[in-house]
């Protein structure tokens, strides 16, 4: 049985048992009335055997304390209840069986009790139980000397010893959840189903800053304590729970300081039923998780800032289109600081001035027209001196801002200016608006000045691959020239073949074209035809320069120009992926041609488009050892020679193109 019980059971003995002294006093009324008619000697006795009558069989002990210090009567239930006889009883002294703690406030209410006859107290003490432990007492205590002809005090009493530990344990128990809900941050509350009242714990102070009485009933409390983003979902949770089977509730939720800001709260409950499973009331915690829920914010932010970067560094190291990275990064500029517009003034080193590249989030066009030479008005200064400005108030700094229209039908408030620089060189200014008061933190300081870190870089890059790219394609040239030289020089050498280089470079790369070669692959094609009888200047002249048929050992030298091309060539990395055209561009398709004897497809193609168009301008044109060719009789011998000297598939697309150009084939 729980504290709560026994305190009732006590309770209901302690009202049946003063009943019992109220029959006795009744009695006691009623022998007055006897001795007034009856004489005093009759009445007494009459009284003391209806006293002893009751004293007999009842179940609290009484006892009279006589005038002479000395215990005159006690009755049964007094030896029951302290383990004494009556005989113990009757030759004990009351004052050495009560516990001394209690006798400075027992003794003078007895001897004041004593002065006032007809008077009646009650009391709680101690008495020694014969086994030597401490009974609790609670006792009635009347002075009938002067009514009943009692000559002392009557003491009409009971055990409470096991009320008493029960209301100790009860005690003991609400000190220590008292202990335990001030050591705890948590509120502690308790919801009525029934009466629709909330009580919760001291902790409500220093957790939401209200006093225990100081929460409403429960519209008030749904309606001012809970978020009104939150409401809606919590009461109709509430509500579900209420009329369903579930006992937990577990929701998480913003909660009402008394100065008017919220608190993010876990409230944890358990709903207990009636047998019929009605709601009877709801108990619960509720734990302050501002702190926690900002922290997760806080990372979350983070983390989003965190793949931002990642995202900007993706773009900046996968692209280098200036512009593309740079909307990147402008977009999530946007995103995570959360601003109107953003953009990016690109330094022009030639005049010195701060001119627009790229922007996001402006209504109006004129933010492109931005021109602002270094050190004038607050973004050139911002580019001068290397330093982060802030306007908190454009409006303020007008004159000095200048660009009236982005102040005019923007309507911006509050601008940060940053400076990008990369490797000590300023590349330019980011410039951010909006339209209403900013309120940054450091973090969102720092996150900036880290963004336009990779603008900076990001610009740097692209400056440089363009310098890169210039250079390139100023050394391209130049090599490419020098190639050129290379081939006209051939072609000074060899007057017979004057500008042959040019030709089949020419209808070399018209047939590449044709077949779906890549441009990237005809820049290689183009070189290796300019560069193709490049090995002939290890030919002695001669040779090169001989009228009329070659001998045998003459014809061997000869053919060891594309050897010659391959290692003069080889050693050059500019020049190693146009090889092709000079070293097999006397390779055939059956197999026959030298140096290596190649065959079909195991020859390079640009040197099997290129063996074609060298055997047609050679033939076409007039040599040292015989007159040119007809185009018709050429075009026959190459149809001829298709699928033996020359590749079938090449030759078909070289005849559709020699057609297409208004030759006439045989």
């Amino acid at each position: 049985m729980g504290p709560e019980s026994q305190k009732k059971n006590h309770n209901n003995t302690g009202r049946k048992q003063t009943q019992e002294a109220r029959n006795i006093g009744v009695i006691f009324k009623f022998s007055e009335v006897l001795y007034d008619r009856k004489g005093a000697e009759t009445a007494c006795a009459e009284n003391e055997q209806r006293f002893r009558a009751l004293t007999e069989h009842a179940s609290d002990g009484v006892v009279i304390y006589g005038s002479s210090g000395r215990i005159e009567y006690t009755s049964p239930a007094t030896s029951r209840i302290l383990g004494y006889s009556e005989g113990e009883i009757l030759q004990s002294d009351p004052i050495q069986i009560t516990h001394p703690d209690d006798l400075p406030n027992l003794l003078p209410m007895l001897n004041e009790l004593q002065q006032t006859p007809g008077s009646t107290i009650t009391t709680e003490y101690r008495m020694r139980h014969k086994d030597g432990s401490w009974r609790w007492i609670e006792s009635n205590v009347s002075n009938f000397s002067k009514i009943a002809g009692i000559d002392g005090l009557v003491f009409n009493f009971r055990d409470i010893t096991e009320r008493k530990q029960a209301e100790e344990t009860l005690r003991v128990s609400e000190n220590r959840f008292r202990l335990a809900t001030k050591a705890t941050n948590d509120v502690i509350w308790e919801w009525n189903a029934k009466t629709h009242k909330l009580l919760w714990t001291e902790n409500a102070q220093v957790v939401f800053g209200y006093l225990p009485e100081e929460v409403g009933p429960e519209e008030k409390w749904w309606d001012e304590h809970i978020h009104p983003d939150d409401r809606e979902r919590i009461v109709s949770k509430m509500d579900s729970l209420i009329a369903g089977n579930e006992s937990i509730w577990s929701e998480e939720y913003r909660f009402r300081r008394r100065d008017d800001s919220y608190a993010y709260i876990s409230d944890r409950g358990y709903i207990e039923r009636d047998a019929s499973g009605e709601a009877i009331r709801m108990v619960g915690a509720m734990s302050d998780i501002s702190e926690r829920k900002q922290a997760d914010k806080q990372v979350k932010l983070q983390l989003q800032r965190m793949s931002a970067l990642s995202e900007i560094d993706r773009a900046i190291s996968s692209s280098l289109d200036m512009r593309l990275s740079l909307d990147i990064l402008l977009s999530e500029v946007l995103s995570q600081l959360d601003v109107d517009a953003a953009s990016i003034l690109l330094l022009n080193e030639s005049n010195l001035t701060l001119e627009y590249l790229t922007g996001k989030g402006f209504r109006a066009l004129s933010i492109r027209q931005s021109r602002i030479r270094l050190g004038e008005g607050h973004t050139g200064q911002v580019g001068l001196e290397r330093k982060t400005l802030h306007i908190p108030n454009l409006l303020e700094a007008r004159e000095q801002f200048g660009r009236a229209d982005l102040l005019k039908h923007e309507e911006f408030r509050d601008y940060f200016g940053v400076p990008l620089v990369a490797k000590g060189m300023l590349k330019g200014v980011l410039e951010i608006f909006h339209r209403s008061s900013l309120d940054p933190d450091l973090e969102w300081v720092s996150y900036l000045e880290t963004l336009c870190g990779q603008a900076a870089i990001a610009i740097d890059n692209a400056q440089l691959f363009e310098g890169m790219q210039k250079s390139n394609l100023e050394l391209m040239a130049a090599y490419d020239a020098t190639i050129v030289g290379w081939s006209h020089a051939m072609d000074l050498r060899d007057k017979e073949t004057e500008d042959h280089t040019q030709r089949v470079t020419e209808l070399t790369l018209k047939i590449a074209e044709k077949m779906g070669i890549s441009q990237q692959k005809q820049v290689q094609i183009r070189r290796g035809a300019l560069l193709h009888d490049i090995g002939k200047l290890g030919v002695p002249d001669q040779i090169l320069l001989k009228r009329g048929k070659l001998s045998e050992e003459e014809l061997a030298i000869m053919r060891q120009h594309p050897a010659h091309a391959f290692e003069m060539l080889s050693s050059i990395a500019y020049l190693r992926p146009a090889l092709d055209i000079p070293y097999c561009h006397h390779e055939k398709w059956d197999g026959s041609g030298y140096p290596r004897g190649l065959k079909g497809e195991q020859i390079p193609l640009a040197a099997r488009i290129f063996a074609v168009v060298d055997v047609w301008d050679a033939l076409t044109s007039d040599r040292p050892y015989r007159p040119a060719w007809t185009k018709d009789k050429t075009l026959a011998f190459i149809k001829e020679q298709s699928g033996r000297h020359f590749d079938p598939g090449v030759v078909d697309v070289f005849l559709e193109l020699i057609s297409y150009s208004g030759a006439k084939p045989a």
